[in-house]
């Protein structure tokens, strides 16, 4: 991570969860560890959590790695709204460099949770619920209201998102891969929330996911919304006596 940052000197990192192993046997500490080369660095960092993140006898619950990581320097964390399922819903806008600062980019962050045990499927996962899908809706359609009354005169606005276990769509026998591979099916949720369709509808033009170690590149979901999973932030490198290594999407 540390060459990454050096090489490519970002203005933002994100995190697509499994910052943690559920092995570790000191949380708070590698915690710390997986964010300190951002900080020292003073680069602006944020992260959805994945199912390992919380997992395991010594690991600390989500609001706590939550209330740590939001004082932290550099952090935009957000714990997001009380009312809404899980621990990190909330979003970040990209603005553009002079005044009037309009909004270039909206980043939409979810917890996607984590596994649960089944009688007949295991392991299966939780899938996105229907709280988030208001909230992400709800915030999605109020932030396009805000850009239509200020009237920035500006047609180009990214929005994406970002959760870590990729969504039942990606399991779909029409997928279609471009400038990468798929050597795992995809593990997500066999329950359909349907948060792909609000995804589509709000007209997020990418999701990136990063559940899947052997995934990389760019997946087309229905041949109507470009979806990217893993989007190369984990990807099989052979180093030594590692079986795979992060890599990042710049």
């Amino acid at each position: 991570m540390k060459e990454i940052l050096d090489v490519e000197k970002p203005d933002l990192v994100i995190l697509t969860g499994d910052q943690l192993h559920h092995g570790n046997s000191d949380s708070q500490t590698a915690l710390l560890k997986v964010v300190s080369p951002m900080i020292e660095r003073s680069i602006p960092f944020a992260a959805v959590f994945g199912n390992h993140d919380s997992e395991g006898i010594h690991a600390l619950s989500r609001t706590a790695q939550m209330s740590i990581l939001q004082n932290l320097p550099f952090s935009l964390y957000e714990s997001g709204p009380e009312q809404v399922d899980g621990i990190g819903n909330f979003y970040l806008q990209v603005l553009a460099p002079a005044p009037p600062q309009f909004p270039l980019s909206t980043l939409y962050f979810l917890d996607s949770h984590s596994q649960i045990p089944r009688m007949i499927h295991n392991p299966d996962y939780d899938p996105i619920k229907q709280s988030q899908i208001d909230w992400f809706t709800n915030t999605s359609q109020a932030q396009r209201r805000a850009r239509e009354k200020d009237d920035y005169n500006n047609p180009f606005h990214l929005p994406v998102a970002f959760q870590h276990i990729p969504l039942p769509e990606f399991g779909d026998s029409d997928l279609r891969i471009r400038n990468g591979h798929r050597k795992e099916p995809t593990k997500g949720p066999r329950f359909n929330s349907h948060f792909y369709d609000a995804l589509a509808k709000e007209g997020i033009l990418v999701l990136y996911c990063g559940h899947d170690h052997w995934v990389r590149g760019i997946l087309f979901v229905r041949r109507k919304a470009i979806s990217p999973t893993n989007a190369g932030f984990r990807t099989r490198y052979e180093y030594r006596e590692l079986e795979h290594l992060d890599a990042g999407r710049i």
